[in-house]
């Protein structure tokens, strides 16, 4: 999933939701704010355009997601005199 661009269709039942709660469905590792701030990146797009976090789908959208890879950190402990 990471760094892979998705592409997602839905049902007529799915139509009409908000899309920061269909994908937070739809994609178990994400939770809905992650989806939000994804798609202030513009990494979520509806149709190749940006949107926001309370657009809801209709007929015919197309959904495409890109996730970034994490970037981890390393800790380091200091010493402590």
């Amino acid at each position: 999933l990471v760094g892979k661009g998705l592409l997602f269709s839905y049902n007529e039942e799915e139509s009409n939701q908000r899309i920061d709660s269909f994908l937070a469905f739809r994609i178990n590792d994400l939770t809905r704010s992650r989806v939000q701030e994804l798609i202030k990146k513009e990494l979520i797009t509806v149709n190749g355009r940006p949107l926001k976090s309370s657009y809801r789908l209709k007929r015919g959208d197309e959904v495409r997601v890109i996730i970034p890879p994490v970037t981890l950190y390393e800790l380091k402990g200091e010493s402590v005199e």
